[in-house]
């Protein structure tokens, strides 16, 4: 798989095209382009939050997919966080948090057959596509980083 090619010569320019061709159905997954950007921007380990909507009447059933995927993450070395979180504020809104290794851990993330089997499982239960907001992390107590 090719990397996404970065445009312009700011880390700027090159975040918004990367962003750009991962969101706009270039054929790249999301996930390698964000890898990508992480390995152009020297960041180690990367974290993120995946924002994710069940649709209408299929909370239940998501949070069942949210367990399913959670336990076939073991089969990841380079994830080292993967935790589902449920919004109480919102019904049917779940938070995915994620740390892993490096880029290179987050552009495998989802390729194991443990995991295409869970991760098939959520067809149909989104309301909408899932948000992801990429994170370098800075201090933390209870995970080394």
């Amino acid at each position: 798989m090719r990397s996404p090619k970065l445009r312009g010569n700011t880390p700027a320019c090159a975040e918004k095209s990367l962003i750009r061709r991962a969101t706009a159905g270039s054929g790249e997954p999301l996930r390698a382009a964000l890898a990508a950007r992480a390995n152009f921007f020297g960041v180690s380990k990367i974290s993120l939050i995946a924002k994710l909507t069940a649709a209408e009447g299929k909370a239940a059933e998501l949070e069942a997919v949210l367990a399913d995927v959670v336990a076939a993450a073991d089969e990841e070395a380079g994830l080292e966080i993967y935790s589902a979180h449920k919004d109480t504020a919102n019904e049917g809104v779940y938070y995915f948090f994620e740390m892993y290794t490096d880029g290179d851990a987050l552009a495998v993330h989802g390729k194991g057959d443990g995991m295409k089997a869970a991760m098939g499982k959520f067809g149909g239960l989104l309301g909408s596509r899932p948000e992801i907001t990429m994170m370098a992390p800075v201090v933390a107590k209870g995970i080394d980083i």
